[in-house]
């Protein structure tokens, strides 16, 4: 089992780990590990001088350079020119922390959407959570409910099904694609030697968005006990005799029915442009307004 940090990490292979301002591949400003930022967010972004990292940065500097990101001669030609560009005039970055806390914040959100496609998320091994997770990182939570023929396998459980589903078109990498297929492929593995179909309960009884954030661990709940139904007579049922003294009455044992509660629970982006050299491309939305 994998931990945050290690899910954090993996993710940030993708989608890229930048401390500094930079417009992705939609030239939409974002730092860290694609957390779209906007300037009213600014003012809490705990930004430092790149050349002196003790020394906070002022909220005008901040807007200085959020303009300056933004201005429309900003490089978006090649990967080579973008860096050149960033490493010349970015004065500004966000600590590692910083930027792992802003990472964490955004899977909250991202679990919490991520539920509404699929409610038995917390029924899901780490495997399909983390390749989930890639793909609504990726393409947001309506893009993924797009992925129609992969949604329906995943509820199935048919992870091999979903594995080939799963195949996102460019500008997502491809080493990208199969990591989120080889993620599926060990869970259909895993799947089809310990089978496991959820229950009304799991479908009805989730933790919260923070906890599995936290925990990314799979949540056992237990199943809806059978319960007995009260026997009842019917009218093709002989009438009851009383035993003679002295002797035995000879009875026709019934076996009961047993009753189990059951409840039912239950764009794609234009094609971008490459993002700074040595960073993946970001693609996901991550909630925060345009």
């Amino acid at each position: 089992m994998e931990t945050l940090a290690g899910f954090r990490a993996k993710l940030a292979e993708h989608e890229g780990n930048v401390p500094y301002l930079y417009l992705d591949a939609n030239r939409l400003p974002t730092v860290g590990i694609g957390h779209l930022t906007t300037k009213e967010m600014l003012s809490g972004l705990p930004f430092v001088h790149k050349n002196d990292p003790n020394k906070s940065a002022t909220l005008a500097e901040k807007n200085a350079e959020f303009d300056l990101v933004n201005a429309a001669s900003t490089p978006r030609f090649t990967a080579a020119s973008q860096k050149e560009w960033y490493e010349k005039n970015i004065t500004l970055i966000l600590k590692e922390d910083a930027v792992n806390k802003l990472f964490d914040e955004d899977l909250v959100g991202k679990v919490a959407e991520l539920k509404q496609v699929h409610p038995n998320l917390h029924t899901y091994s780490d495997d399909v959570r983390y390749a989930l997770l890639d793909l609504i990182y990726n393409v947001g939570s309506g893009g993924l409910r797009k992925f129609v023929q992969f949604n329906k396998a995943v509820d199935a459980r048919k992870f091999d099904v979903a594995a080939e589903q799963s195949h996102r078109k460019a500008p997502v990498q491809e080493a990208r694609n199969q990591y989120v297929k080889r993620l599926l492929l060990a869970a259909a593995k895993e799947e089809l030697l310990n089978p496991k179909q959820p229950s009304a309960g799991e479908t009805t009884t989730q933790p919260s968005g923070i906890e599995v954030a936290k925990q990314i661990r799979p949540t056992q709940h237990g199943k809806t006990k059978p319960t007995h139904t009260s026997h009842t007579s019917h009218a093709h049922h002989p009438p009851h005799k009383t035993a003679p003294p002295g002797g035995r009455l000879n009875k026709t044992a019934h076996h009961l029915p047993q009753g189990i509660a059951h409840t039912e629970g239950t764009k794609p982006f234009k094609p971008h442009q490459s993002a700074p050299a040595g960073h993946s491309i970001n693609t996901h939305r991550t909630g925060h307004r345009r």
